[in-house]
């Protein structure tokens, strides 16, 4: 599955260029239409919470997992590196990627804009959530302000980490242990 934002684009054919083309003439359109306003964030409090695999909660700013509206999903995980001893992957900056399918329904592309695409900060634990988003194909994009990263599936390194939001539940994806997260462990 190739990977789309405003800097990067791999595409394998001339007909996914301009699909990419078009695509990307679309997301600038949007753009210009949306000069000014900012994605949506996760609010943190100031609930404990624990991240599996740590011994304790400790008292510090954490997201709320809200409850999802009937038409609506939430979206949930922790954000680990270090397998042999997980740790917290505190401050990194998350989109939604958009998946979208080749003709046959094969999921091709994700694509994802800074402007648009729903974005979250982990917690201190690790933790980000996404609420109130529209049921959909989605995959996990990795912002370091410098580039931005497609997160692969950590329990298969290398295969492609597609998860579907639906309206009225909640998509729990658990604690993503990385090895290395892309672009180093610490947040930029």
């Amino acid at each position: 599955m190739g990977f789309i934002n405003e800097r990067h684009h791999r595409g394998p054919t001339e007909p996914a260029r301009r699909r990419i083309g078009l695509l990307v003439a679309t997301a600038m359109l949007g753009l210009l239409a949306a000069c000014g306003t900012a994605a949506p964030t996760a609010k943190p409090t100031d609930t404990p919470a624990v991240a599996a695999g740590t011994a304790a909660a400790t008292l510090a700013p954490t997201v709320v997992v809200p409850t999802p509206s009937a038409d609506k999903g939430v979206i949930t995980g922790v954000i680990m590196t270090n397998p042999s001893q997980p740790k917290p992957a505190p401050g990194l900056i998350l989109y939604l990627a958009d998946i979208l399918p080749e003709a046959q329904g094969t999921p091709f592309l994700a694509a994802f804009d800074r402007v648009h695409s729903v974005r979250t900060l982990t917690d201190p634990n690790g933790r980000f959530v996404f609420a109130d988003i529209t049921p959909a194909s989605y995959s996990l994009i990795l912002d370091r302000v410098f580039q931005a990263f497609l997160l692969s599936d950590p329990k298969k390194p290398g295969a492609d980490f597609i998860f579907v939001a639906q309206g009225g539940k909640l998509l729990d994806l658990g604690n993503l242990v990385y090895g290395v997260l892309p672009g180093g462990d610490s947040p930029p």
